[in-house]
């Protein structure tokens, strides 16, 4: 812990989001599904207190709205608020999503925990103010659409994946333990494979979106930290997707046709020139993919959109951060002004005067006389508290 009560001083906010997925599908024996999440989470922190009192909450949920209660899937979620502290996580899991033929999902497990610190005093720089995460073993996009053969099926399928996010605020140079307030949400893909392993793209990396705002000018920041590129096969050839950037797939599948849009890393990111605000969202690895058929069919057999890896991060800081202080004062050996260096003296009991802070140390010669004995006299008393500023004692 760090002395001090950041709610006397500062305003913030800090806030971080993401899920193991998101669905938009339109496809031939289905119904439309819009917005199908699964494993949002959320981790938030503010000062001063919510209208419910809390300065930081979390929460992980199983699936969105748009899936609660289709099907056997439970409305299952771990959350926290604090204050009070909370000293482990609400967990939930594993369970299983079975919503065939639009999804299925194996393994979901989600966690969160919300932190806070006792009256007058902020966490330890790094301890996050709240954390939630989700990950899941597998997932199957679309396993069954008329008029696709069960050879290009499912759509999609999505190796481990996982997600998390968390807010802090994290010590920087300056005065009073000073701050900046931090959101980081961050995604881990596999491998994710597209009409049975007509397309198959590779990630394999913890990936990360960073928001930090200090308070400064020009100190709002937002930072990615993942491959600069991704590696995607098509007909046994590997091509790469560099950060930031959409490439559109065309693949032949037989008896129908279908294009993928990928894109990689792409963000939308707002920094406040002042240094109190930055934000930013977007998705790790975005698909759009659209298949029609060349026989038999007219028209769009499927149009799907699958957001892997969504990220949201943002964070406000008042003018100048959040002083968590104050900052204990630096102190030096104490330092002896009369007599001057070198000075031969008869007297057994010169004069001395000096300046000290008080804590200071110092150390005096080890000459056996009087005069030496007086000069450690004077050095412990201007070393010890509670003394402080300059220092004349009465010399012995």
């Amino acid at each position: 812990m760090a002395a001090a009560d950041p709610s006397s001083t500062a305003n913030f906010t800090a806030s971080a989001g993401t899920s193991l997925l998101n669905l938009n599908a339109n496809a031939l024996g289905i119904l439309p599904v819009v917005n199908a999440g699964i494993g949002p989470i959320t981790a938030k922190a503010n000062n001063p207190v919510d209208a419910q009192g809390h300065t930081s909450s979390a929460s992980a949920d199983l699936a969105t709205a748009a899936l609660l209660g289709s099907g056997n899937i439970p409305i299952v979620s771990a959350s926290q608020t604090a204050p009070p502290d909370n000293a482990t996580p609400d967990t939930f899991g594993p369970l299983n999503i079975p919503l065939s033929p639009l999804l299925n999902v194996s393994a979901v497990n989600g966690s969160a925990q919300a932190r806070s610190a006792a009256a007058g005093t902020c966490l330890a720089s790094g301890v996050p103010l709240s954390t939630s995460s989700v990950n899941a073993a597998s997932a199957d996009v679309l396993t069954s659409i008329a008029g696709l053969p069960a050879s290009g099926l499912p759509v999609a399928h999505v190796g481990a994946v996982s997600s998390a996010g968390s807010t802090s605020v994290v010590s920087i140079a300056g005065p009073n333990d000073t701050r900046a307030v931090q959101s980081k949400s961050g995604s881990t893909l596999s491998t994710v494979s597209l009409f049975g392993g007509a397309l198959t793209i590779n990630v394999s990396k913890t990936s990360t979106l960073t928001a930090t705002a200090n308070g400064s000018t020009g100190g709002s920041t937002v930072s990615f930290d993942g491959p600069t590129s991704i590696a995607y096969v098509v007909a046994g050839q590997t091509f790469s997707v560099p950060a930031h950037s959409t490439t559109t797939i065309p693949l032949n599948l037989g008896l129908l046709n279908a294009t993928v849009d990928l894109a990689y890393a792409n963000f939308t990111t707002v920094l406040a020139p002042d240094g109190t605000s930055a934000q930013s969202s977007g998705s790790l690895l975005s698909l759009r993919v659209r298949a029609n058929a060349l026989l038999g069919l007219p028209g769009s057999l499927a149009d799907v959109s699958l957001d892997l890896g969504p990220l949201s991060a943002s964070a406000t800081a008042p003018r100048g951060g959040v002083q968590c202080g104050p900052t204990p004062p630096t102190t030096g050996a104490p330092t002896i002004t009369s007599p001057a260096d070198n000075t031969v003296t008869n007297n057994n009991r010169p004069p001395i005067s000096g300046n000290g802070v008080a804590g200071a140390t110092g150390v005096a010669g080890d000459t056996v006389t009087r005069c030496s004995r007086a000069v450690r006299r004077f050095v412990r008393r201007l070393s010890t508290p509670p003394t402080s500023g300059p220092a004349h004692p009465r010399p012995d």
